[in-house]
């Protein structure tokens, strides 16, 4: 609780940078300061690109020789056997995920992480 020294006067609650509610003998008072800030270009457009949430589409699923992995730009796509060995990393999207011959027939695990989002897919592969 903070103590106004020239009125004395308590400020019941206090928000950070935004407001505080002040109570006297007269009654309760919000008092709210406005601020005006902005952000720096570099900051705002990486704002502006991370969705409120993440989606991952593969196409065609399963699949036989390759498959298109979408997701949002500035994903990280990376790609796990069922065992949970990592196969193959994309940072590019659309990624197009040709395995080569060292990889069998399967069921495989594709995740996207964008920020604190991840989302995990599995993919068929019919050779």
């Amino acid at each position: 609780m903070l103590l106004l020294k020239e009125t004395n006067k308590r400020i019941v609650k206090y928000f950070p940078k935004s407001s505080f509610i002040l109570r006297t003998s007269e009654g309760e008072f919000t008092y709210e300061e406005q601020i005006n800030y902005t952000l720096p270009a570099s900051v705002r457009e990486r704002v502006e690109t991370i969705p409120e949430q993440i989606s991952l589409t593969i196409s065609p699923n399963p699949f036989n020789s390759s498959c298109e992995i979408i997701a949002p730009k500035g994903a990280n796509i990376e790609i796990y056997d069922l065992n949970g060995k990592h196969i193959d990393t994309f940072e590019e999207i659309p990624a197009i995920w040709q395995p080569d011959e060292s990889i069998g027939s399967g069921i495989y695990l594709i995740r996207a992480t964008m920020g604190d989002m991840t989302i995990t897919k599995q993919a068929v592969l019919m050779k």
